[in-house]
């Protein structure tokens, strides 16, 4: 049995916000990457990150990890800066996001799929936040044939469009695990029924989708059945990566035990951490840990 690491993959930021009654919060952690990496670590003793930062990560985002004791070993350093985005956030609830380096020097940093590919043998599972790109998904989902590995894909919300349909359907009818929102369903299929939206995302062929709803939870979809799991009782602070956490957490679940609804509370509580602060919460207090653990013993109905 394999006893490698899970490995995480997608984008790392920094961000800038500035809220409504002009307060200001520089550099929070953040992207992707590492909301499902705090995701998975809050389960998970073995997680690895795979990531591209700036040095500036030697400030930030390095010393969190170790706070954190999570491996550094996967995290690319390319460039003097980390991506970095100021969020301004309105009255309404509404925030506009625009990258401080440009979308090329985003693009620059994000992990291929031969960083991914060069770390999945011997690991157990990898949560991927990527697009629909076949060229990515060909030598990915090559690589995973041969390997005893649980994939989960987040979608991202570029890829979430009727034009990319099929291409979805190709990709997650080869993997254990989808994650998408309540949103990025309808974008892809369009404004129908809760129940129609269930069956359009389990005719995509995922062994488990994990379909998010906010405040109204999720719904864990499988080829027999679709269960409701509430969303954890939270103070909001931020939602921002409540959805990554997600993820990370559904692919602990996945690797642990396979059940993909067991999964969903994992994810849905990791989720629940999440969105407790700005940035991130660190996955392997003990505190932390203990109220994860205490939660999914006594799951929210």
């Amino acid at each position: 049995m394999t006893s490698g690491p899970l490995l995480v993959q997608g984008g790392i930021l920094i961000d800038d916000l500035t809220f409504a009654d002009g307060r200001a919060l520089n550099g929070v952690l953040g992207g992707a990457a590492l909301h499902a990496l705090a995701g998975a670590a809050v389960w998970d003793d073995d997680v690895l990150l795979v990531g591209g930062a700036g040095k500036d990560a030697e400030a930030g985002i390095i010393p969190w990890m170790r706070q954190a004791h999570l491996s550094t070993a996967g995290l690319r350093i390319a460039g003097e800066f980390t991506p970095r985005n100021t969020l301004t956030y309105r009255v309404e609830g509404a925030r506009t996001e625009t990258p401080v380096f440009g979308p090329d020097h985003f693009a620059r940093l994000q992990p291929g799929a031969a960083d991914l590919v060069s770390r999945m043998p011997g690991a157990r599972g990898a949560y991927v936040f990527r697009d629909a790109d076949p060229a990515f998904w060909t030598r990915v989902l090559q690589a995973a044939r041969h390997l005893p590995i649980t994939l989960l894909w987040e979608i991202s919300a570029e890829s979430c469009t009727r034009a990319f349909k099929a291409d979805i359907a190709a990709i997650a009818g080869q993997i254990a695990g989808l994650s998408l929102n309540l949103q990025e369903a309808t974008a892809i299929f369009g404004d129908k029924s809760l129940e129609e939206l269930i069956a359009d995302v389990r005719s995509l062929g995922a062994k488990a989708a994990f379909l998010r709803c906010g405040a109204q939870g999720s719904l864990v979809i499988c080829d027999r059945y679709a269960v409701r799991v509430p969303a954890y009782p939270a103070s909001v602070v931020d939602v921002t990566g409540a959805g990554n956490a997600y993820g990370g957490g559904a692919l602990a679940g996945l690797v642990g035990g396979g059940d993909p609804i067991r999964a969903g509370h994992m994810g849905a509580i990791a989720a629940r951490l999440a969105v407790g602060q700005h940035g991130l919460f660190l996955p392997r207090d003990g505190t932390v840990r203990a109220f994860a653990r205490a939660a999914l013993s006594e799951p929210v109905s």
